[in-house]
């Protein structure tokens, strides 16, 4: 997450993009219902013609992969082994890696369909193929050279089949390995948006090298445009900002206005200059304010002259995609010039569900129904069909409803447009609706050698063969064709709106218990309002070991300098004594009987408050973490974030287990299980988690009615402190819960000799945990459980079948994160 001192102000004004953006679904879906609705005669045409639509693309040829998809769907455990072997097996460098991965998949699926002749012969002489291949890796009877020389030639004999025919699967979705193969490749009649498939740059070599690539697409094309055709009417390129710049994201603004702008800027002018469309790829949603900045500046750039072609991509499922629209038109006004917008329903649904889920969002940024998408997307066309002074509309799209109400709306207002499809998909549905209504079609190509483009090739898999899409639906001849044409907006009105029952929003996800809430790295507002109640604690003083309130603290302790701000004195840190480690014992050990004989429920009640006393401390307790605990806004926020939950966690489970619970007995008796209270608990926490594990494991010890004395990691003392006097607030009684500052040999013997200490909870290093377990065997008397938690340096094992973006991406976050 952004660093707070470093907001940008954004130079656009997304004041209606941001109310829309994680707003009810309901809402926001009532309001554009009546955007999208027909009349009476216009419904009965758009059905007829969608209809009509289905019938001529079911009786065209179909691709043989659509067999595959239909026998072997992604939801069955035959189409998760394939969709795992195309997302790996051709990134495998090494025989062997490949050889094991095909072993241990193909025995855990069943190969052989009982109604294999639904789906064409190919598909049931794979099954056969596999089927067999299966048995013959499951043979562990190997007794001599010749049957071990058999299994050689069968792995190499099933590595090669299965790598070809992932191939043929990736050469159905990609044009061509290059450019060049792709124009000679073209289709008369058809117009084209190369793709040169440029996912995120990871580092700033990568980005020059996909830069390189667009530069190259773009030279390649001026020379094989037809000049006396508009620019809008030509063949042009798609790209990918975030492949351009290694960091698009909200805390870079000011390096990508310094270093991607400019180069983005020559890019634009050469294709201005050239004559060719580009249009800017759709992105993640956190990243829509950046592209549409960038946008902005480059539609504003008056170098551009009367050059139309600069268009970008609107992605239906976002629920600010209708503002987006209008945002959009706002700026076609300004400059005078019509904007081509390529609509698209969204191709990254499921991440950015998880995405929201993983954050803690107050909702989610897109609908959680399709249908819902359905709708948005012709509430949104029609905002670009009835301005053509404005916008020059551009609908991708496979979808046969979609397209009939297309056709029937840009005939009532009078209109044109392009429509889109991607390549190696809904063929013959956009042939027929071509013969229908002559609309120019325009092919999204992507370009690339297939084995670096399996990300790509993963997500044409996974549209394909959801149970949602329309293309898996059109394959299956058991869906009738009414079914498959209903009017979403009908459907809506039927079936009432509401939001995915299986999807609760990210605060429901543990219901009945309440998530704790997060923020987008993305919401600017949000983090300017963190950054302003931030700013009250700049001239704070803290203490720890003393009262707040006493005039000596200063004098007496030690003062904590911020490990962010070496000049920022954050407080004074008092080291304890034996004398007063003892006392805080005995106070402990006498008020263990009254806590421990409190309801479990007032006591589970007191960490509920507990929980509303961070959210309300939020802004003072994230202060600290960033300045004491040295983390960064997204590292402080999620720790925040988890010591809300375990507050809410243990109480509810504290509830739940020290209810009394009964056992099965012999006639005659009754018998019941009971927990209870061991007595004082000392809780010994770590530096890196200081609020989170430190509340943890002081929150799971008193709720079930032990008394506790902590001792927090010195460096991160003022943090402990703050918590233990909001425990306080929260109705821990004082004598209940005592914190304990410093470190050396005499306080370690005084914290683990005491003869009140009843157990003992630590999260360290093992070398530690092994001495404390030492010292408490030492001990006379009964015996103390030691709760350890030790090491905290995890191995990552990876193989050749690791997707290298990811894995970097994980080895970094892995090494840095919350390491303060």
């Amino acid at each position: 997450m952004i660093p707070l001192r470093d907001l940008p102000e954004f130079p656009c004004d997304f004041r209606t993009l941001r109310d829309s953006w994680l707003a009810d679904e309901a809402l926001v879906l009532t309001a554009l219902l009546k955007d999208c609705g027909l009349d009476a005669r216009a419904k009965a045409d758009v059905a007829a013609l969608a209809e009509s639509l289905v019938r001529e693309a079911r009786t065209a040829e179909h691709p043989a992969f659509q067999d595959f998809i239909q026998a072997y769907r992604i939801d069955s455990h035959e189409g998760r082994t394939l969709l795992t072997l195309a997302e790996s097996l051709l990134r495998i460098p090494d025989a062997a890696s490949r050889n094991e991965l095909i072993n241990s998949l193909l025995p855990e699926a069943d190969w052989e369909h009982e109604d294999s002749g639904d789906h064409g012969k190919l598909v049931g002489w794979a099954g056969k193929w596999l089927a067999r291949a299966r048995r013959f890796v499951e043979d562990e009877n190997f007794p001599d050279l010749w049957s071990r020389m058999l299994l050689r030639l069968g792995n190499s004999v099933m590595r090669t089949a299965l790598g070809n025919g992932i191939a043929l699967m990736a050469r159905q979705f990609v044009m061509a390995e290059t450019l060049s193969e792709a124009i000679a490749a073209r289709q008369a009649g058809r117009r084209y948006s190369f793709d040169c498939l440029g996912e995120a740059a990871q580092t700033p070599e990568e980005a020059r090298y996909y830069l390189q690539s667009y530069q190259q697409a773009l030279d390649s094309l001026a020379g094989h445009q037809d000049h006396h055709r508009p620019v809008l009417e030509r063949d042009g390129i798609s790209i990918k900002l975030s492949a351009l710049h290694p960091r698009l994201e909200l805390a870079r603004w000011a390096d990508l206005e310094r270093e991607l702008l400019p180069e983005l800027t020559r890019l634009i002018l050469f294709a201005a200059e050239a004559g060719i469309p580009v249009t800017i790829d759709a992105e993640e949603c956190e990243r829509l304010e950046l592209v549409l900045c960038l946008f902005a500046a480059l539609r504003t750039d008056t170098a551009l002259g009367g050059y139309e072609g600069l268009g970008l991509a609107v992605q239906a499922y976002q629920k600010r995609a209708p503002a987006v629209i209008d945002w959009l038109g706002e700026l076609a006004v300004r400059t005078g010039k019509r904007i081509p917008v390529r609509l698209v329903k969204g191709a990254y649904w499921d991440s950015e569900i998880r995405r929201a889920q993983q954050l803690g969002l107050e909702d989610y940024p897109v609908f959680t129904r399709k249908i819902h998408t359905d709708v948005c997307y012709l509430a949104c066309a029609r905002r670009l069909l009835k301005s053509p002074d404005k916008f020059w509309p551009q609908f991708a799209t496979h979808n046969a409803h979609t397209l009939a109400w297309l056709d029937t709306v840009a005939r009532q207002h009078g209109q044109t447009f392009e429509v889109q499809r991607l390549c190696g998909m809904a063929d013959s549905l956009h042939d027929a609706f071509h013969r229908h209504g002559g609309h120019p079609l325009r092919v999204y190509a992507p370009i690339g050698d297939f084995n670096t483009l399996l990300p790509y090739l993963v997500r044409r898999l996974l549209e394909n063969g959801s149970s949602q899409s329309f293309v898996n639906q059109l394959a299956n001849t058991h869906i009738e064709s009414e079914i498959l044409c209903k009017d979403p907006v009908e459907a809506v009105a039927a079936e009432g709106i509401h939001s995915h029952p299986k999807i609760p929003k990210p605060g429901d996800l543990f219901a009945p218990r309440r998530n704790s809430p997060g923020l987008s790295p993305a919401d600017v507002e949000g983090l300017h309002r963190l950054k302003a109640a931030m700013a009250d604690f700049r001239f704070a003083s803290w203490s720890a070991g003393l009262p707040p309130e006493s005039e000596q603290a200063e004098m007496l302790g030690v003062s904590r300098h911020s490990p962010a701000d070496r000049h920022r004195v954050l407080g004074a840190v008092h080291t304890m004594t034996g004398e007063e480690v003892g006392r805080a014992y005995r106070q402990a050990r006498e008020a263990f009987p009254e806590w421990s004989d409190t309801p479990v429920s007032h006591r589970a009640d007191c960490l509920q408050r507990m929980a509303e006393l961070l959210e309300t401390h939020r802004p003072e307790l994230l202060y600290l973490l960033m300045m004491e605990g040295g983390k960064v806004t997204a590292d402080a926020w999620s720790e925040w974030r988890e010591a809300v939950d375990l507050c809410r966690y243990y109480a509810d489970s504290a509830v739940r287990l020290m209810s009394p619970a009964p056992l099965p007995g012999v006639a005659g008796e009754v018998n019941t299980l009971n927990w209870a209270a061991r007595g004082v608990f000392l809780c010994i926490s770590p530096w890196n988690f200081p609020l989170a594990i430190f509340l943890g494991q002081v929150a799971a010890a008193l709720v079930t009615g032990n008394t506790v004395v902590c001792k927090p990691a010195g460096q991160t003392a003022l943090i402990a402190s703050r918590t233990v006097a909001l425990l306080h607030e929260a109705g821990i009684p004082r004598e209940a819960l005592h914190a304990v500052y410093g470190s050396g040999q005499e306080l370690g013997h005084a914290l683990t000799d005491h003869p009140a200490l009843a157990g003992l909870v630590f999260t360290g290093s093992t070398a530690t945990a092994r001495y404390l377990n030492l010292q408490l065997a030492r001990r006379p008397g009964p015996l103390v459980p030691l709760i350890a938690e030790t090491g905290g340096l995890n191995a990552m094992i990876a193989d050749s079948s690791a997707l290298p973006e990811q894995l970097t991406l994980d080895v970094l976050q892995s090494a840095f994160n919350s390491a303060g």
